[in-house]
């Protein structure tokens, strides 16, 4: 007995059903089959004997070595799925031989020419099989009726049953030898059988652009397939009746006529016409209709399958889209809008009671207007204009939007108006959101529909109305109708209703003040519209057009506003911006909710300090300056930090008193270059965290770069710009240096340095962008780069509120806190709605931040430092001073173990300050934090880093040998505080021994006198530079030949390491003396003492010899001058060195 194209065995005959989470990736001889993927469907010839599947051809990649019984897997993604049995789809197929007398489905397709390949392999989709809904199982069902005699439905969809009521394969084991050879055609050797046809749907929406590329073609394809399949070379059933039970055996006996035209009985095909015009009939009518239909019918059944195939696939596509990547949730409450509650900044006092700071309101309090409020005839102006069908649709009008789109394409109406009902320019005005984009618009839509699941037409219409913008800065109607009419909204007329409904389409172009002539065609149109809906009668449209529009003219007598302070400005525009980020609003809606929300918004103020910086910053005797190239007066402004919470003090942002409310404030919104205040954070600190240094480590301070600058780059603005050489980074963050930050940049890279400000310390560097000038030309600004990092020439500049913050970590242990101005905000009800407490980052490790403090602390204490009149009496204070390149800015950063503090000061439009002698924004500093720690008790940092005074040379930061103490300048030996795992074990490399002629200080030669040579030490550095002349305040002090190539620095005739001129040849001092014939006790001398000839006769009134003078003709020996004590008078601290031409 034959089932399809050949035995089937039990295994080939079973269909595959399962979750997706029972199956896994299985391996086809050397490669996975991925999930996601449509697989290969085809027959394969198996060896029955072992199971499996043969490898087959190897040079046409068809067939894969894998189990006979596996179903390929799938993965949890996967949500569709289904294995159908090759021997049931295929029995109308040809018999086509192939290798091993396999029938390939490849062969099938090329010759249809629909074939595709995904990852090498053919691939064949029948649409039959995509069960994505119960839609698509009736489809399929009804085309296998249309089909008639077709595919079983079991076959496919459950365990089908072969004749005699056995599952497919189990009554088939009589079937002969013969069967299998006209099954699989001649030359078939071993018992081979279809394996299984696999489809994979995948949702996770990976397969649907591949479905979708060919997918018009699809349907079109497998008919055609399916239907030359019911060719006459289709293999027969051995039996109808068997295969299907109900069925008459045979061909369908035909109905004869009589000649009288009646119905004779039922004759065969072999009966009344020869066989072979039978068989021509046959033909014809095969031809005439497909799978029992006539062509036309199939063709629109296709057409319409496909059509909805098409739809449901492109739905679920959709229906993905908006789940993975719309949010139609939007987080507000109408409610929180119209209470008309005055809002309250607060602060916490010292008793920790919620004290009242501020009332928030304003020129722009109490403008919500109620719907009791706004006149009937404004509310349906604005919706006979902007939405006609407002109070019918459900918050998205799909006709009106179809046709706004079809017009926008093909325009057939003037004034047709856009798509966007009511509800839609809402959510506009709300999440201020104006993108254009698809998915903005379907954001829209869906949240359209959910503020009309959630509220009345009168509730959203009522917000409409109060957040609307009107022109004039007037935000509503209530607004508009007191800046254009001088009335509340309930008092307008028709006219002036239709005026400010008019101007909503384009605020400027209908603004009745601009433009009056524009705003008479909208409001005309407005009132056109009115009476089209049955809102005004005709006379009262004519009425109104016929009125003249009488605008309202303001006195001069205004209500004075009340001025808030610096502070409450902060706190204001930082609510308003949290609203907008955290819950989506638009600006408008924000400041609308701080008015009129009565919100609480706790402050992180303390007034009493706030107070003593007002008096200073309001004090104009206190602020140095003169009239700039502007005319203008520098400005300043200061933070105030509790660097262990971030908790900002108090803040000021301008000089002098400040005149209005969300004005400038420059210490939170304005941004300028640090200078060198930047140094402790993109430099010292970061390189201290990485251990590239520590404060007694010593670097070479010597320019950097010839490219930049000719003589070298960078210069240092101490010294007279004269390089210092061999420099501890104590010393260098004390003196300000710059070629040190430059070096250690280099050293740790800029990509380090500008990660360590942004991302530990909180800096808003920029990256990089490109800029356009006004030529046209394109140039990219960063600041990762040495010059920004190392000197503080930054693209845009950092806050005074950011510097505040970052200093802050050092004195908190290394954590560094977002700086912030409040800390909570309740609404009306006591709901928190914004929680700010802010993050706490670990920046650095607890002994880099003890580290900087102690360097810090050395720029104010130490002998040569730049911040040293920061000094508060019996308050351990640090500090860093910064200036830029230009000179247009000035700044001081400084804390103490209470407070960390930052003032700029400079011009608003960046130019050189004047009329300073010293760094104004360290006196403003010493003014206001001296007054703020006046009533604190004495106090020092708390350092948790256990440190050891060691001593160290100074120009290697080594453990000193005999000869740093014996340098020719003096002792190089200092102390220096470092942790224990710090401290040097190895010995200076940097002194070495050098003889030096004391009489001249220079390196003695030959001819100097051995009584006189001493031994010295002096340096050998390898320093070279491509330049010649470069001068270095210690390069008198090193060996010549200790350059390995280049110049070395510039040295003067007369410096240590050059070799003593005084002595040579003609002046050998280790010559022998001659004797002296007027020596009285040479033995030989033939002179007789008591010769009152003699003239050395040192009683003599006329000897001319000095007896103190032991050569009265210059050309005896000298006594050396003693070396040069110590000035009692140099406080210098232990850890410093000045050399001699330090200042």
């Amino acid at each position: 007995m034959r089932t399809g194209l050949g035995q089937a065995s039990p295994r080939a005959s079973t269909l595959y059903i399962g979750e997706p989470s029972s199956f896994k990736k299985i391996r086809t001889g050397t490669k996975t089959l991925s999930p996601g993927f449509i697989i290969t469907a085809g027959f394969f010839p198996v060896n029955q004997r072992e199971g499996s599947i043969e490898k087959g051809d190897k040079n046409r990649g068809f067939y894969r070595k894998m189990p006979a019984s596996a179903a390929v897997v799938l993965q949890q993604h996967l949500e569709f799925f289904f294995v159908a049995q090759a021997d049931a789809l295929f029995q109308h197929f040809p018999v086509l031989p192939g290798k091993n007398g396999c029938v390939k489905i490849g062969d099938i397709l090329r010759r249809l020419g629909f074939h595709r390949r995904i990852d090498g392999d053919f691939s064949l989709i029948i649409p039959h099989h995509i069960l994505i809904q119960g839609l698509f199982h009736r489809l399929y069902l009804h085309l296998l009726a249309l089909m008639g005699d077709g595919l079983e439905g079991g076959s496919l969809f459950g365990m089908g049953r072969n004749e005699g009521g056995h599952p497919h394969g189990q009554g088939d084991r009589d079937q002969t030898p013969q069967d299998k050879k006209t099954a699989f055609g001649s030359g078939h050797r071993d018992s081979t059988f279809p394996v299984c046809l696999l489809l994979i749907f995948s949702m996770n929406g990976g397969l649907y652009t591949k479905v979708l590329d060919f997918f018009p073609n699809l349907c079109y394809n497998v008919s055609r397939l399916l239907y030359l399949g019911q060719g006459t070379n289709a293999p027969a059933h051995s039996s109808q009746s068997e295969r299907y039970p109900g069925r008459p055996q045979g061909p369908s006996p035909t109905p004869r006529r009589k000649e009288n035209g009646s119905l004779d009985k039922q004759l065969t095909p072999n009966e009344g016409a020869p066989q072979e015009n039978q068989r021509k009939k046959r033909k014809k009518r095969k031809k005439r209709r497909l799978f029992g239909m006539r062509p036309i019918p199939f063709v629109l059944l296709s057409t319409v399958l496909i059509a909805i195939t098409t739809v449901a696939i492109c739905g679920m596509a959709f229906a993905l889209y908006v789940n993975k990547y719309i949010n139609p949730t939007i987080d507000i409450n109408l409610d929180d809008f119209r209470l008309n509650f005055t809002s309250f900044v607060t602060y916490i006092d010292s008793e920790g009671n919620e004290q009242v700071l501020e009332e928030l309101h304003g020129s722009e309090n109490r403008i919500w207007a109620d719907m009791d409020e706004i006149s009937p005839q404004l509310q349906q102006a604005f919706v006979a204009i902007e939405d006609n069908r407002f109070y019918e649709h459900g918050g998205v009008d799909w006709k009106r939007s179809i046709g706004a789109a079809l017009n926008y394409i093909v325009p057939f109406r003037d004034h047709f108006g856009g798509g966007s009902t009511i509800t839609q320019q809402l959510i506009k005005n709300i999440t201020g959101d104006d993108e254009t984009s698809v998915k903005r618009k379907i954001t829209e839509i869906m949240r359209a529909l959910e503020l009309e699941d959630k509220y009345e037409k009168d509730d959203i219409l009522e917000f409409y109305l109060n957040t609307i913008y009107l022109g004039q800065n007037a935000y509503g109607v209530k607004a508009a109708a007191q800046t254009y009419f001088g009335k509340e909204p309930s008092q307008l007329t028709l006219v002036e209703c239709a005026a400010i409904a008019g101007i909503t389409k384009n605020p400027y172009k209908y603004d009745p003040v601009r433009f009056p002539e524009f705003n008479k065609e909208r409001r005309d149109l407005v009132l056109e519209q009115m009476y089209k809906y049955g809102y005004i009668s005709k006379a009262e449209m004519e009425e109104a057009r016929a009125q003249e529009l009488v605008l309202y003219e303001p006195t001069e007598e205004e209500e004075d506003e009340e001025v808030w302070s610096y502070f409450v400005d902060e706190v204001f525009t930082s609510v308003v911006e949290d609203l907008m980020e955290k819950k989506g609003y638009s600006q408008t809606v924000a400041r609308q909710m701080v008015y009129t929300g009565g919100l609480r918004i706790v402050s992180t103020i303390d007034p009493g300090i706030q107070a003593k910086m007002d008096a200073v910053f309001q004090n104009e005797d206190n602020l140095p300056g003169v009239l700039g190239k502007d005319g203008t007066m520098p400005q300043c402004a200061m933070v105030i930090m509790d660097q262990h919470t971030g908790e900002v003090k108090a803040l000021y942002g301008g000089r002098g008193e400040k005149e209005g409310n969300l004005v400038l404030n420059r210490a939170t919104r304005t941004t300028r270059s640090p200078g060198s205040s930047i140094k402790p954070v993109s430099v010292y600190a970061p390189a201290l965290e990485m251990g590239l240094i520590t404060p007694a480590s010593v670097l070479d301070d010597v320019p950097q770069d010839f490219s930049i600058k000719s003589s070298g780059w960078p210069k240092n603005s101490t010294n007279g710009g004269v390089w210092q050489g061999r420099m501890t980074v104590k010393k260098a963050i004390e003196v300000s240096n710059n070629t040190i930050p430059v070096d250690l940049i280099q050293q740790m890279g800029a990509d380090a340095s500008f990660d360590f400000a942004t991302e530990k310390l909180g800096l808003p560097l920029e990256e990089g962008r490109t800029v356009t000038d006004k030529k046209g030309n394109t140039r990219t600004v960063s600041d990762k780069g040495l010059a920004p990092l190392a000197l503080g020439g930054l693209t845009d500049g950092v806050s005074v509120l950011d510097m505040t913050a970052a200093y802050a970590a050092f004195g908190n242990y290394g954590y560094y806190n977002e700086p912030k101005v409040y800390t909570k905000v309740y609404d009306s009800q006591g709901n928190v709605i914004l929680d700010n407490t802010g993050e706490t980052v670990e920046a650095m490790s607890q002994k880099t931040a003890d580290y900087m403090l102690d360097l810090l602390v050395n720029v104010v204490t130490g002998p040569q430092g730049t911040g040293a009149r920061a000094k508060i009496q019996g308050i351990e204070t640090a500090g860093k001073t910064g200036t830029t390149d230009d000179d247009y800015d000035r700044w001081f950063v400084g804390m103490t173990p209470y407070y960390t503090a930052a003032v700029w000061f400079g011009y608003d439009t960046p130019q050189v300050v004047k009329g300073v002698k010293s760094n104004p924004a360290l006196a403003i500093w010493k003014n206001v934090m001296e007054d703020v720690h006046a009533d604190l008790p004495n106090a020092e940092f708390d350092r948790k880093t256990a440190m050891k005074t060691v001593y160290v040379c100074a120009d290697s930061g080594l453990k000193p040998t005999e000869y740093c103490s014996s340098d020719i300048r003096g002792s190089r030996v200092i102390s220096a505080r470092v942790a224990a795992e710090d401290v040097p074990t190895a010995s200076c490399d940097m002194h070495v021994a050098a003889q030096i002629d004391s009489q001249t200080g220079q390196l003695a030669n030959d001819y100097c006198p051995v009584a006189d040579v001493k031994t010295v030490g002096m340096l050998r550095v390898d320093r070279s530079f491509p330049v010649s002349g470069v001068r270095v305040s210690d390069g008198g002090y090193v060996l010549p030949g200790s350059d390995s190539s280049g110049y070395p620095a510039a040295s003067g005739a007369d410096s240590p390491n050059h070799t003593c001129a005084l002595h040579n040849a003609e002046n050998d001092g280790n010559a022998p003396v001659e004797p002296d014939p007027n020596d009285p006790n040479d033995p030989n001398n033939p002179a007789d003492p008591n010769d009152p000839n003699n003239p050395t006769d040192p009683d003599d009134p006329n000897n001319p010899t000095d007896p103190d003078d032991p050569d009265p003709d210059g050309g005896g020996e000298t006594t050396p001058d003693p070396e040069e004590p110590p000035d009692p008078d140099d406080n210098q601290d232990p850890g410093t060195t000045v050399t001699p031409s330090s200042p």
